[in-house]
């Protein structure tokens, strides 16, 4: 996983160098998320904040660098109604972002691969009935996402007597994104040790997103 992170800083400052001096575009994007973990569908929220490049020598192409907040939650099936299995997601991933923008006059359409790598996660999975409560939070060892976004940001850009500053992206963005997660052995709260695992999920969001351009 070292050689991934490397990479990745490695194709971030050959886009540094080949970048047209002051073009740089930001974005913040929230929306609501379906995550599907062990064919459990958490449901949540997801947020985007990202900082994409134009290079001088493909039109239209840009690279840049993006950060991924999850927050998710569901309740599994139990054979007793006074079985209740909740289970938490959270995950804040970093990573590369790749993107191809289609401009026109007043709307741009932006296709934007991705790959991040979690920093921060939390796997939470409680149960708990009339008497008792048993918790068990697997340590997550790696998870990589490989997702797609497309988004369609209207432009806005203020008259020059305004006292809104800057130039302005507003619109939906919708995601997919396929990831690999694995997780070390853990206990519970009563000791049951549970092995280590590995496997893939995925999970789709639609969002709103905020950008300005330069």
């Amino acid at each position: 996983m070292n050689k991934l992170i490397i990479f990745l800083i490695s194709i971030f400052s050959v886009t540094l160098v080949y970048a047209e001096e002051g073009a740089v575009d930001t974005y913040i994007s929230y929306g609501y998320t379906t995550i599907t973990i062990e064919n459990s569908k958490y449901k949540g929220h997801t947020a985007f904040w990202k900082l994409l490049i134009p290079f001088t020598l493909v039109p239209d192409l840009y690279l840049g660098l993006g950060v991924k907040f999850d927050h998710a939650d569901v309740e599994t099936p139990s054979l007793s109604p006074q079985t209740h299995n909740n289970h938490l997601y959270e995950s804040v991933q970093a990573g590369l972002d790749f993107a191809y923008k289609l401009q026109t006059e007043f709307v741009d359409f932006l296709l934007n691969p991705y790959i991040y790598y979690s920093f921060y996660d939390t796997w939470l999975q409680v149960t708990t009935t009339n008497t008792s409560r048993q918790a068990y939070e697997p340590i997550v060892s790696h998870n990589v996402n490989f997702g797609v976004g497309f988004s369609i940001l209207y432009k806005y850009v203020p008259e020059s007597d305004s006292f809104i500053p800057g130039s302005w992206y507003l619109g939906p963005a919708f995601y997919y994104t396929w990831a690999y997660l694995s997780r070390m052995p853990q206990k519970d709260d009563n000791g049951n040790l549970y092995p280590a695992n590995e496997g893939s999920y995925s999970y789709y969001s639609v969002n709103f997103t905020i950008g300005t351009f330069f």
